[in-house]
């Protein structure tokens, strides 16, 4: 068999670019190795046998070194189209035969070290030469490859699969060979990814540990009245927040965040507020809480802007006080917009449900909240029903069947109407198998007592609200036990606690900021919300402004 046999094969099996740099000699010509060029391929390029080369090349090993510069016989040493690049076509994968290991070695019983060459080609194992009475089925058996994989890698073997004594063949690698190379490129690759991430979290850990090295300074201004001889119930409400705050630093602390606190009294007097502000340390402070008088807000909002510090306005709801104030936080949510988000939710959670107003005849019930919610269900192309309170007592004539889900939409918080209500529907019988779900307004966030929590469990309710806390959870009872441990007294009920949003602002803002610092505006929207009783999910308001929380979640029961 001609070389140009072989080097067809090398071209095919690694779908190498053929290039050449030949220098001019009239005598002898010279050609500097290529990466991924082979003694095959070379004789490929210039047309002449691989026994020749050898022989103008008496020192040559088996392996080309990229850079080294070797001999090409001047007989038919015209380059076959250089610039023309070589490329294979995909192959149909065949069924694979068993084959020997990827890492074993051919055996031959004359001088195999002289049959197999290795090749750099990287879908072709090694060079092969035939031997004498050896045939395409022998040579494909021998090496674990189906007759179709060795001619493919072999295009030069002609239809009636005829191969010579001393032609050299492309020994491929079986299709399950390459598919267990794959397997292996792929778990290296992973493997490789693993570690990349592991390393990235370990450095990004370190960062974060050195973040919390320093030290987060921190200052409160708060209306503690202390020259009140008796505490107003809204001093009473101040303690119970500052408190609870200092609980949530206290855990900071013991996760590794160094803080300082600086406490200070606020008066409703914007002198005051201005005198505070000028003090000297002002200015090295990264964190300001308050204050909680709208008259100061501003005030504060005004320096925090111009020295880059973080204001979290922890109290009101009143709308755009973070206004062109863009390192300012407002926790409790404004009531603009709020609506809109709960009729996202109610419409994601129950659009398949048969839906009913009920009307409790309430003065609470809240009109412009009833009117809003069934504009956005006819918008929603979702269809609804009215009924009275009083109906409620025969859901058979309300319900068609008791499989099928309904949802009735009650918008009053009242006692008295919710007692009423449920009272009613349990004077069917059988009420307990009926699929029906009462959904709520943030008023029945506030049924304390435990015989009102029980008559929402068993009338399934759910009810929209910005904050909540599980009255007989786990982490409430804990957090309520170390409030009185440290303070000797009960925090004042009240909705929502004081004690809990000091802690929750403590823990999201204090960690928050120790960890990010410089990128603490831009991580909002992935930064979580492991708090107690208000969820914290900030958005910007609009350009150059500051955040409002815009978290509100439907509970269940």
């Amino acid at each position: 068999m001609k070389a140009i046999g072989i080097n067809r094969c090398i071209v095919v099996c690694a779908a190498l670019f053929i290039s050449f740099q030949l220098s001019a000699q009239t005598q002898n010509l010279r050609h500097e190795v290529q990466g991924g060029e082979t003694l095959y391929s070379i004789s490929r390029t210039y047309g002449v046998s691989v026994e020749a080369i050898r022989q103008a090349n008496p020192k040559m090993g088996d392996t080309l070194l990229a850079g080294s510069v070797i001999n090409i016989p001047q007989k038919d040493a015209t380059p076959t189209q250089p610039s023309t690049p070589v490329t294979t076509q995909p192959v149909t994968p065949v069924k694979a035969q068993p084959v020997t290991p990827v890492n074993a070695q051919p055996v031959s019983t004359s001088q195999p070290e002289k049959q197999i060459i290795p090749s750099t080609a990287p879908e072709c194992k090694f060079m092969y030469k035939v031997e004498k009475k050896e045939t395409v089925y022998s040579i494909s058996h021998r090496f674990g490859l189906t007759e179709e994989e060795l001619c493919r890698a072999n295009p030069q073997i002609d239809e009636k699969k005829k191969v010579k004594k001393g032609e050299y063949l492309c020994i491929p690698y079986s299709q399950a060979e390459i598919a267990q190379l794959q397997l292996n490129a792929q778990k290296a690759r992973e493997e490789a990814e693993r570690l990349a991430e592991q390393e990235r979290q370990r450095e990004l850990e370190a960062e974060r540990a050195r973040r919390r090295a320093e030290v987060v300074d921190v200052a409160v201004f708060l209306p503690f009245e202390l020259s009140a001889k008796k505490k107003s119930a809204s001093a009473v409400k101040i303690y119970d927040f500052y408190e609870g705050f200092l609980l949530g630093v206290k855990e900071m602390k013991n996760n590794g965040i160094s803080v300082n606190v600086h406490t200070y009294e606020e008066k409703a007097s914007n002198a005051v507020m201005d005198s505070l502000l000028r003090l000297p340390e002002m200015t090295e402070m990264e964190l300001m809480i308050g204050p909680s008088n709208a008259n100061n807000i501003s005030s504060v909002s005004r320096f925090c802007k111009q020295n880059n510090i973080c204001q979290i306005i922890p109290f009101s709801t009143k709308e755009n006080l973070v206004n062109n104030y863009p390192t300012s936080f407002q926790v409790n949510v404004q009531v603009a917009g709020l609506y809109n988000s709960v009729y996202e939710q109610f419409i994601q959670q129950y659009q398949n449900h048969d839906i009913y107003f009920v009307s409790c005849q309430d003065k609470e019930e809240n009109e412009s909240y009833t009117n809003g919610f069934k504009r956005a269900l006819q918008d929603a192309g979702i269809s609804f029903k009215t009924t009275s309170m009083d109906k409620l007592s025969k859901l058979e004539e309300l319900m068609e069947e008791k499989g099928r889900p309904t949802v009735f939409i009650i918008s009053t918080g009242a006692v008295k109407s919710f007692d009423t209500l449920t009272q009613n529907i349990e004077k069917n019988e059988g009420y307990a198998f009926y699929n029906y779900t009462l959904f709520g307004p943030m008023g029945w966030a506030n049924f304390n007592q435990q015989k009102n929590q029980q008559k929402l469990t068993r009338h399934h309710a759910a009810f929209f609200t910005t904050y909540y806390a599980y009255p007989y959870s786990t982490p409430v009872s804990t957090f309520k036990s170390q409030f009185h441990r440290y303070f000797k007294r009960e925090a004042l009920n009240a909705n929502p606690n004081f004690d809990m949003l000091g802690y929750d602002i403590a823990r999201y803002f204090i960690k928050g900021y120790a960890e990010n610092r410089s990128d603490f505006y831009d991580l909002q929207s992935n930064m979580g919300s492991d708090t107690l009783q208000n969820p914290m999910q900030f958005v910007r308001k609009a350009d150059g402004s500051g955040f409002i929380n815009a978290h509100v979640k439907i509970i269940h029961f």
